[in-house]
């Protein structure tokens, strides 16, 4: 007797996940960008921190958003699990990323090199 399997496919949350991912990796490096585009041509004002700093935490929410709709992915039984993998990764790296910059930007503020 021969059994029939099923054909495994790419399920929509896996590559939601792995989308959200590879357009955060260019969403944060266009608002870090911008961020110091601003600061070495003196345009920077309070307000316009506030901006880019709510810009820095939407794409964190987004990344979150991300993890988990890779997780959800990577989750289901009857789907491949390369996107969601991915889009796991990628957003894990962006978060890291990230908080790595924004940590050393408040380091150097406090040490007065910023």
């Amino acid at each position: 007797m021969m059994q029939e399997v099923a054909a495994k496919r790419h399920d929509g949350m896996g590559i939601a996940s792995f989308i959200i991912g590879v357009v955060s990796i260019f969403a944060d490096v266009g608002i870090f960008a911008v961020a110091g585009y601003l600061k070495a041509t003196g345009q920077q004002t309070p307000a316009i921190n506030m901006i880019v700093g709510s810009c820095i935490l939407l794409l964190l929410g987004i990344c979150l958003l991300g993890i988990g709709l890779g997780i959800a992915g990577a989750a289901d039984r009857t789907s491949k699990k390369v996107f969601p993998v991915l889009g796991i990764i990628i957003c894990a790296s962006v978060l890291l990323f990230t908080g790595a910059l924004v940590g050393y930007g408040i380091w150097m503020v406090q040490h007065g090199l910023g």
